[in-house]
């Protein structure tokens, strides 16, 4: 569990409550190295949402700009995606436009 990512989070302007709330459960699991691989349905377990809302919500933090997917697959099989939360800490963000552009070297992926 990465607590700085959760209050990277925390701190975000994300206009969506419900994809902040993704965002949220998205972090929990990050590890050391700032990677996390939480299925669908661990999330909407998590959240309480829908398989249907959590997937769209992880688009939705994508297109802004706040998540990155690396989708993976093992033996020619679809598996749990590989999650980078792109947040920088203390930088504030506007949750309709690509926030890369304010990642810094204070900067963490989760």
């Amino acid at each position: 569990m990465s607590y700085k990512a959760m209050d990277a989070v925390f701190d975000a302007d994300i206009e969506d409550g419900l994809a902040k709330y993704v965002l949220l459960a998205i972090a929990k699991h990050a590890d050391e190295q700032g990677e996390c691989y939480p299925s669908g349905e661990r999330l909407a377990k998590l959240t309480g949402l829908s398989r249907r809302t959590v997937l769209r919500k992880i688009e939705w933090l994508e297109k802004a700009g706040y998540v990155s997917i690396r989708r993976r697959t093992k033996a020619g099989k679809k598996t749990s995606n590989l999650y980078s939360v792109r947040l920088a800490y203390g930088v504030a963000t506007d949750s309709h436009k690509n926030i890369s552009s304010n990642i810094s070297s204070i900067s963490f992926y989760i």
